[in-house]
Parts: structure tokens; C-alpha cells; sequence
């Protein structure tokens, strides 16, 4: 059975912690957003950056896809990243995209 998005975020969370980061202090979330047209990306980039995130956009690594790679300092957890997925899923469904997730570093 495949895990739910919730049970990957709280995975990751969980190696995050077990690695040595402490979950209380911010850390520099990424964030990966594809478009199979530029503008579209650019469009939520726009959208984005006006919430805060450091945007920027670039041919995806296939040659095909437009990533919009969104960055922004926030404490990991897993309701704020619930938030977040629900507020990229709405963003991207109506523009043919996808979120493909997060990553960060270690923050000790």
C-alpha cells in the first residue's frame, strides 16, 4: 500500500529529526512546482512571491516541463505543510501542473 501524502510529510519530518534537525527552528523549505507552459508557472510564481516565497522559474529538468521552484523559511510541521500542499494543489489543478513536493537541510 502506498502512504498517504500525510504519512510521507511525517516521514520525512521524522528522518529530518532522527538526522539532527531540530524541528522548532525554521528551516529553508523547498518547494517543486511543474507546467507544461511558461506562463503558467510564471503566473504562480507572481502569485506565490506576492505570499512570500523566493521564486524562481526554469525549464524543468525533462527539457518539457516549466519548474517553479519556490523557496521560504517556515518551521516544519506537518500541518503547515498540509496547508501548504492544499494551497499548491489548488494553484497548480487549474493550470495543468503538478506539486511534486519539499525538501530542506538539516538545521541544527
Amino acid at each position: 500500500m502506498t502512504p498517504s501524502i500525510d504519512d510521507r510529510d511525517a516521514q520525512t519530518l521524522a528522518e529530518l529529526k532522527k538526522a539532527g534537525s531540530d524541528l522548532s527552528k525554521p528551516h529553508p523549505l523547498e518547494f517543486f512546482l511543474y507546467f507544461p507552459e511558461r506562463e503558467s508557472a510564471k503566473e504562480v510564481a507572481e502569485i506565490l512571491r506576492s505570499e512570500g516565497y523566493e521564486l524562481t522559474v526554469s525549464l524543468g529538468a525533462d527539457n518539457v516541463n516549466w519548474l517553479c521552484f519556490a523557496t521560504k523559511s517556515l518551521i516544519p510541521s506537518q500541518e503547515t505543510l498540509a496547508a501548504i500542499r492544499d494551497r499548491f494543489d489548488a494553484l497548480v489543478n487549474t493550470r495543468s501542473g503538478e506539486y511534486d513536493g519539499w525538501g530542506t537541510a538539516i538545521v541544527k
